[in-house]
């Protein structure tokens, strides 16, 4: 009896064409369908790291992408940051936001502005990373923070809610009215 595939983190749907369904998993890479599932491919294994945790995709160019590296869930897997393409996944290049394996990070679910796509918002286990400009320059809040889970407040992205890690002694969640400034 086939016990499955394994363990699936994410799923993103093209925002253009829905045929195109993007899944991320621990430690499996990043796999496309563009027939809806019927078939997928992966062009990942020679990523770094192969741990996908979170893809987003640009609302109105789905040429640009992100993905998150590394298992924010099991940490058997750690993070090289954060991977963009400008080729709808064909290619992947760091963005401002990267690191080595031996820092232990973790990036738990990615975020991208609805109504300034480049404006990118990473939950990790050391707090809120933001950047304005599509990924170049990151700063950051909540620092020393677990974050685990990150949206924006429907119909208005500059309010955003966070969720602290129950690991880290206790749950709190934050919320920030200036697009996670403060």
């Amino acid at each position: 009896k086939k016990r499955g595939n394994g363990r699936i983190n994410c799923i993103e749907f093209d925002p253009i064409d829905p045929d195109i369904i993007w899944v991320g998993s621990p430690s499996g890479g990043l796999w496309k369908t563009i027939d809806g599932g019927d078939t997928w491919i992966t062009n990942t294994d020679n990523l770094p790291v192969i741990g996908i945790s979170s893809i987003v995709i640009h609302p109105a160019n789905n040429q640009i992408m992100y993905i998150a590296t590394g298992d924010g869930d099991g940490a058997d897997t750690y993070s090289i940051g954060i991977l963009k393409s400008t080729d709808g996944g064909n290619s992947w290049n760091t963005t401002g936001l990267n690191n080595n394996v031996s820092q232990s990070k973790r990036i738990n679910k990615l975020l991208i502005n609805p109504r300034n796509p480049d404006s990118i918002v990473a939950a990790t286990n050391t707090g809120i990373s933001i950047s304005p400009d599509g990924g170049i320059t990151w700063t950051s809040t909540l620092i020393g923070s677990r974050i685990r889970d990150v949206e924006f407040k429907p119909n208005n992205p500059s309010v955003i809610f966070a969720a602290l890690d129950a690991s880290s002694g206790a749950s709190k969640i934050y919320r920030s009215a200036n697009g996670g400034a403060g």
